[in-house]
């Protein structure tokens, strides 16, 4: 077993079975995530136009494979600002994602990684649209 994958199960443990059950909560390893974004066409990659979205973004996996290889070919504050977007249901994993991509408040793309529920969501990325799943949760 990979150690990325040793580490989701951690997750996983930590987050507690009840969680688990309740959420469906499944994290990708980062390892995947980074063969699924090289499986990008490289064209795709080097337009500055180019959005992309991880509607279920958990802590940001997905998203940080994105920055890694998106840093490649753009600015690390564009691809942040203006490239790579997530949606989690949870806010302890919004708050990890935007830790772990180094969003501060202050940062545009503070606002493109929001707690909604995906299914429901406007997709809109403005502060007024984040509201808060935490209650239901």
């Amino acid at each position: 077993m990979s150690a990325t994958i040793q580490k989701e199960i951690n997750k996983q443990k930590q987050r507690g079975k009840e969680r688990v059950k309740k959420t469906a909560e499944v994290f990708t390893p980062m390892d995947l995530c980074l063969q699924m974004v090289k499986e990008i066409p490289e064209a795709k990659l080097k337009d500055a136009n180019a959005k992309f979205l991880d509607n279920s973004c958990g802590d940001g996996n997905f998203l940080m494979a994105l920055l890694s290889v998106l840093s490649k070919y753009h600015d690390r504050d564009y691809v942040l600002n203006e490239m790579i977007y997530g949606v989690d249901l949870m806010p302890d994993n919004v708050a990890e994602a935007k830790r772990r991509l180094g969003l501060t408040t202050e940062s545009k793309g503070w606002h493109h990684i929001v707690c909604a529920d995906g299914l429901s969501y406007d997709y809109s990325f403005e502060p007024q649209s984040q509201n808060s799943m935490a209650e239901e949760f």
